[in-house]
């Protein structure tokens, strides 16, 4: 027969089914089954569906070995089931764990020519016929299995009902909505078929393999095949959305589904095992074994306390093509550690701090915290609302700036601090470092707030081991040293700042304070970066581009950092 012959067959057969009882019976049998119709499975995409569908496809091949195989065909036949039965139940018992739904419809692809009365129709003549059995993941795994053989038998009895005509008449009757980009019901396939032993031809040797796919129709297609060896199941998959390490990672989940299901098939579905012994060994232990030895019991500020009697005289800060040793920075933040003592009343409590990019932006952050306190940092260029609304949230026992400006928003109970008024009597102040009693580890070091995107910004409190615990990390990994020099350019009020201004102050490097005006000005800030050498450069996508638009060419060994927002793909890429 013809294929054009044939489609048309199918066309009659369809205008007839109101004369046709056993095609009546059908479609009441089909709709009967999606009146209520499934929701669209949610799988764990490696990527976002794009908003067209390409049809780029790869194949993976993966085993069942015979000796699970006979295992798990047994476990099956002792409920009544067949081998078809028991793979689709397994599969489909996967894709519920791993998609967190109950009701996973997949189809299975039938030979079009057994539609045919008579004749014969050599070509690719398939039905979908979309297998329905939600499941309740408490119930035994035996249990479902026999649902899942139930309509397997009723799909067969009524597989003479196109998936198109299907399609359509859910439209009709149960508002079906189509979308070309993703065709309903049709995101998983399950096929299982036998190859017979002894393939020969005289005078040849013949083997099988199968034939890697460049596209995929549907988003998954687990085709198995049988045979005395086992099982090989080939998984074409959409490669938009999946990578090839996540099919090799779920045909693992169901391999070792199988197995817990051949030793004891009265297991609930959501207590069948996904994961292999070694695979949950590394998962909790190996993964999670990040012990690290560093000093858990120093304050933040006695961190950089102690790297300063190391190496007093080497340079800490820059600014303005002026320097600061470690030795000058240890005492200046001593000096206004003890005035923060004498003018603020109560020896805890949390200070905010607005001074512009600069040394003293630094010393403040080191002085409160020697001073006993927690800081709250601002950006001094934040509109006044903004400030106010933080100031008014964050309880401040004392408020650290240098201009009348931001003096004028202090909180009346707050003890002021401003720098530029004081200077004479901060300098005169002691320099070693004043006493402080009482403050652990687990205190706040500072609290920094959500920008309020979601509304009212919010305070997050991060304690001094915390803070420890971090740089300690970073410092390792991407790595951070002596000899390396970091350009500080992020606010004072994102948490990001932390790792710029302490990380190296820790470990005994440089830092170099990039000015507000050298920051947005991309051609400033490439000069600066590169005049300083810098070896580590932490900044935002937005930010990025513009170096890179400024002219920016990260020399060997620059140790790039980024985040806070989207990193787009062709930035990633330059």
């Amino acid at each position: 027969m013809a294929y054009r012959a044939y489609a048309l067959e199918q066309k009659r057969n369809v205008a007839n089914s109101a004369k046709n009882d056993n095609n009546a019976e059908d479609e009441k049998y089909w709709l009967d089954q999606f009146r209520q119709l499934p929701e669209p499975l949610e799988l764990p995409l490696d990527r976002p569906r794009p908003a067209r569908k390409s049809f780029r496809g790869a194949t993976h091949t993966g085993f069942i070995e015979a000796g699970l195989y006979r295992q798990v065909k047994k476990a099956g036949a002792q409920h009544g089931a067949t081998m078809f039965s028991t793979m689709f139940c397994a599969l489909q018992s996967l894709l519920a764990r791993l998609s967190g739904q109950d009701d996973v419809v997949l189809v299975v692809p039938t030979a079009g020519q057994s539609l045919l009365d008579d004749g014969l129709l050599v070509g690719h003549a398939v039905n979908f016929l979309p297998v329905r059995a939600p499941m309740d993941k408490s119930a035994p795994m035996a249990s479902h299995l026999e649902l899942v053989n139930d309509r397997a038998m009723e799909l067969f009895e009524h597989r003479d009902y196109t998936f198109g005509t299907l399609i359509q008449a859910l439209g009709r009757e149960a508002g079906l909505k189509r979308d070309p980009n993703r065709p309903p019901m049709l995101d998983v396939q399950f096929n299982l078929e036998r190859i017979s032993e002894g393939l020969a031809f005289d005078g040849l040797k013949a083997s099988l393999a199968p034939n890697a796919k460049s596209h995929c129709v549907s988003d998954l297609f687990f085709n198995m095949i049988e045979s005395d060896g086992g099982v090989r199941i080939d998984v074409d998959y959409n490669s938009d959305l999946y990578d090839a390490d996540t099919i090799i990672r779920w045909l693992g989940h169901l391999r070792t589904l199988l197995a817990a299901f051949a030793t004891d098939a009265q297991t609930p579905v959501e207590r069948l095992p996904l994961l292999a012994a070694d695979e949950k060994r590394w998962l909790l232990q190996e993964l999670n074994d990040t012990q690290a030895d560093y000093p858990q019991n120093l304050l933040l500020h006695q961190l950089v306390e102690r790297q300063a009697a190391k190496t007093p005289d080497r340079a800490a800060l820059a600014w303005r093509g002026e320097s600061l040793s470690y030795r000058q920075l240890d005492e200046q933040a001593n000096r206004l550690a003890h005035y923060l003592q004498a003018q603020i009343k109560g020896e805890t409590g949390r200070i905010a701090i607005a001074v512009e990019r600069s040394f003293d932006m630094v010393v403040a952050l080191l002085a409160a915290l020697k001073a006993g306190y927690a800081y709250v940092p601002l950006d001094p260029e934040h509109p006044e609302s903004r400030l106010k609304l933080t100031l008014d949230m964050a309880d401040v026992c004392g408020f650290i700036c240098s201009d009348e400006r931001l003096g004028a928003l202090a909180p009346s109970d707050a003890a002021l601090i401003r720098l530029d008024e004081a200077a004479a009597d901060i300098k005169a102040m002691r320099t070693d470092a004043p006493d402080v009693h009482g403050v652990a580890p687990e205190d706040t070091a500072y609290v920094i707030f959500t920008s309020g995107s979601t509304g009212k910004p919010k305070g997050v409190s991060v304690p001094h081991r915390a803070v420890g615990n971090f740089l300690n990390s970073m410092a390792r990994k991407p790595g951070f040293g002596a000899d390396d020099t970091i350009v500080a350019v992020t606010t004072l009020a994102f948490d990001i700042a932390v790792l710029e201004l302490m990380l190296p102050l820790v470990v005994g490097g440089r830092v170099v304070i990039a000015s507000r005006q050298q920051v947005r000005d991309g051609f400033s800030l490439v000069e600066l970066i590169e005049r300083e050498k810098a070896a580590v450069l932490q900044a935002t996508p937005t930010l990025w581009r513009i170096l890179l638009e400024a002219g920016f060419k990260p020399g060997a060994g620059v140790r790039m950092l980024c985040g806070g927002e989207p990193l787009p793909l062709d930035l990633a890429e330059q």
